[in-house]
């Protein structure tokens, strides 16, 4: 429920152009859904995970130590969003030094130095591309979701029908306009 909440928070920020808070928001949008999918092969952590501010160490051996091979382990089926979760980090999406660095400009003329800090993407292309990656992320995430609760979910074979064409879309768009951008090499698995 958090990831898709956090998912939710990342779509309206990136849709507002705001990138820096939009990434922050799906970074963690990957983070929680990588948690789940850890219980979900290792259910013995459930009790792990809703222990964790009474046993931190507990939580941080299984959820944060190691965290490449804990949490993005490579029969996972996870590698892409580890690479797209380590491009969120990288792009400066925490609240920090490098987040006020990537979003700041300098111009300096003979007489001044202009510095400022920019709040929204105005560039179309880099906006497309910060919406095609969100919903390559939500893809990915709700396929494997429905996936481990596909016994569940079968009851509603239109949300089946729906994620397809989603996803065929995506596929189509993402060949259309950004064959060569890294951001979007990552593969929908």
């Amino acid at each position: 429920i958090f990831c898709f909440r956090e998912l939710r928070l990342a779509a309206e920020l990136l849709f507002s152009c705001c990138t820096t808070p939009g990434y922050s928001h799906l970074r963690t949008s990957i983070e929680s859904f990588i948690q789940a999918q850890k219980i979900l092969r290792e259910p013995e952590l459930g009790m792990v995970w809703l222990s964790r501010d009474q046993d931190r160490p507990e939580y941080d051996k299984h959820f944060k130590a190691k965290f490449r091979a804990n949490m993005f382990p490579e029969h996972s089926g996870f590698e892409h969003l580890h690479k797209i979760w380590e491009m969120l980090c990288d792009a400066g999406p925490h609240p920090n030094v490098t987040s006020i660095g990537i979003s700041s400009s300098m111009t300096t003329l003979d007489t001044d130095v202009t510095w400022r800090l920019e709040s929204f993407e105005v560039n179309q292309s880099e906006i497309a591309k910060n919406i095609l990656l969100m919903v390559q992320c939500a893809l990915d995430m709700f396929k494997s979701t429905y996936s481990s609760f596909h016994e569940r979910l079968a009851h509603q074979p239109e949300m089946l029908k729906t994620l397809t064409a989603h996803l065929a879309e995506f596929s189509r768009l993402k060949a259309k306009y950004f064959k060569n951008d890294p951001r979007m090499n990552a593969q929908i698995s």
